[in-house]
């Protein structure tokens, strides 16, 4: 995922999938102390320096245990026919096609 804050909640001990948390999102099963302590210290941070300065110790944490080894990224498309209005993708869903409306052909 791609946005203004890296998405370290995605490896929280807490979002791997359970019976009693079918959709958790840390499908690695990665679990870390230390990784939990730094991505939640950097989602609750009062400003953004405090933010960054979290988000660089958990991602150094990620690297050096490397629960996931992501290859590529699932691309998301979107189709439309030529002379159609009002064509908007899922907003809630995050892409890079997010405005591909203004973009100019």
């Amino acid at each position: 995922q791609a946005g203004p804050a890296p998405p370290c909640a995605l490896f929280l001990s807490d979002q791997i999938p359970s019976e009693s948390n079918p959709s958790g999102a840390n499908a690695t099963g990665y679990s870390s102390a230390a990784f939990d302590e730094a991505c939640r210290a950097a989602r609750a941070a009062p400003d953004a320096a405090a933010a960054s300065a979290a988000h660089h110790t958990a991602a150094a944490l990620l690297a050096a245990d490397l629960p996931a080894l992501p290859l590529f990224y699932w691309p998301r498309t979107g189709l439309s026919r030529l002379g159609l209005t009002g064509y908007a993708l899922d907003p809630w869903s995050p892409s890079e096609l997010w405005n591909i409306e203004q973009i100019a052909p």
